[in-house]
């Protein structure tokens, strides 16, 4: 559990370095392979929190998740639903079976979570 509780100071770090590399119009995509909300949400919402010259993009027809409240699957979480409704966070197991034969159930894997942000200023 020690080595899990380390990685959210160090993602912040390197989320500080890529957001100050960054170029305006740049495109930043966060991604991990866990669940862990303090990994994902959370760093989401702290970088925005941090930075308003970053903001959450549509995946577009890339992105897997569907809209809905979403609030109530993340309790603590800041971000807004409509927020929520940019990130992905799904687990192998629940990819729906019309998705691309790339995203199989059988792929070796936990799961996955991405965000896509760009710096507008």
């Amino acid at each position: 559990m020690k080595e899990l509780s380390s990685y959210p100071p160090l993602q912040r770090k390197l989320l500080i370095a890529a957001v100050k590399l960054l170029k305006v119009g740049g495109v930043l995509v966060y991604s991990t392979c866990t669940f862990t909300s303090s990994e994902n949400e959370g760093q989401i919402s702290w970088l925005l929190g941090e930075f308003p010259n970053i903001q959450l993009e549509s995946q577009g027809k890339f992105h897997l998740n569907k809209e809905s409240d979403m609030r109530s699957q993340f309790p603590g979480c800041t971000l807004s639903n409509e927020q929520l409704s940019l990130l992905q966070s799904f687990h192998p197991a629940f990819i729906p079976p019309t998705a691309s034969c790339m995203l199989s159930p059988n792929i070796d894997t936990i799961g996955f979570f991405i965000a896509k942000l760009r710096k507008f200023r």
